[in-house]
């Protein structure tokens, strides 16, 4: 199933029967201004990804509104909710309020995702691990409206997963 525009941001979901046993297992990716991550297949975990994503404390499902973070430039911001997330000093703690982490088999595949609201607008931002720094690939905006629309057909698709 397709939720949401390829063209902007999507995410593309299909259960796989003959691939779960105990777990309900499928592709989970995400698709952001038509390009499609990860890159390869991988089994998720449709159970266990899903239920955290659309958690109501999730980042993707509550994101953060920070006036000040959503207007700056994309690269600035990108690098600012990446060293919150994962700062460089081990003593801090990680900050996980922007990262759309429940999506594993993505982070599993070297990508991270983040997402920022300014109350109408959300922008979302993908960026790649490279020689273990996180570097900034792309970003979409997409109004509340588009996200709430995403948000609710994701729910229904995992609660007609189990049947």
């Amino acid at each position: 199933m397709l939720i949401g525009n390829p063209d902007k941001f999507a995410l593309l979901l299909e259960k796989v029967p003959e691939w779960s046993a105990s777990y309900i297992n499928g592709i989970l990716f995400v698709m952001l201004n038509g390009e499609i991550y990860p890159k390869t297949v991988r089994t998720a975990t449709l159970n266990c990804e899903l239920p955290e994503l659309l958690d109501e404390n999730s980042p993707f499902m509550n994101p953060v509104i920070s006036w000040e973070l959503y207007h700056l430039k994309s690269k600035d911001l990108f690098q600012r909710l990446a060293t919150m997330t994962y700062p460089e000093d081990s003593t801090q703690d990680n900050n996980y309020h922007f990262s759309m982490g429940a999506l594993h088999e993505i982070y599993d595949s070297e990508y991270s995702l983040f997402i920022v609201s300014n109350g109408k607008n959300v922008r979302i931002q993908v960026g790649q691990w490279e020689h273990e720094e996180l570097v900034f690939i792309d970003e979409t905006e997409i109004s509340m409206e588009e996200l709430e629309e995403i948000q609710i057909l994701a729910s229904e698709f995992e609660r007609d997963m189990y049947f």
